[in-house]
């Protein structure tokens, strides 16, 4: 659907079936803020993620104390949250 109306489709043939509420997905990484949040590795020593529950989803990949490489993407994990309303 992103893709049809970037290039300049409508999604009027779906009113009435658009799924209602506000979602937003934050991206945890390991990146070093200093160094122009270039990728980082090294041992997870700290990690703390909210728990699943009513509007929260949490997609990890990484347990505390696991070693994170730059040999993949630096996305430890993606938190998805959801409501009725934006507010």
């Amino acid at each position: 659907l992103q893709l049809q109306i970037a290039t300049g489709g409508s999604l009027d043939h779906l009113k009435g079936s658009m799924p209602n509420g506000a979602a937003i997905e934050l991206r945890l990484c390991a990146e070093d803020v200093r160094n122009g949040f270039e990728p980082s590795s090294g041992p997870l020593l700290t990690l703390g993620l909210p728990q699943q529950e009513n509007g929260v989803r949490v997609e990890c990949g990484y347990l505390q104390g696991s070693r994170v490489s730059t040999a993949y993407d630096s996305l430890l994990a993606k938190i998805i949250l959801f409501a009725e309303s934006r507010e």
